[in-house]
């Protein structure tokens, strides 16, 4: 019963998306970082140019996703405290 109701859950695409989003923002961070050492130094107009597509990335990735119900972020909040 139970693998029949996690292949309904689709959780496999959702743990896909969570990792891709996750990576999206390791990216982002890493170039927000060498944006702000290199062209910090440019006019507000170039570096406002060179950092829009930055921030649509970053937009793109906080769109909404799939909360994991409070069960599974207490569980591992019990585990990490060693109750």
């Amino acid at each position: 019963m139970i693998p029949v109701a996690y292949r309904a859950s689709k959780m496999d695409d959702v743990i896909r998306r969570y990792q891709r989003r996750s990576g999206d923002f390791t990216n982002l961070r890493d170039s927000f970082r060498r944006v702000a050492e290199i062209r910090v130094y440019k006019d507000f107009a170039e570096f406002e140019t060179d950092t829009r597509p930055l921030f649509t990335r970053l937009e793109h990735a906080r769109e909404p996703m799939l909360t994991p119900p409070h069960l599974v972020l207490s569980g591992g909040t019990e585990k990490d405290q060693g109750r």
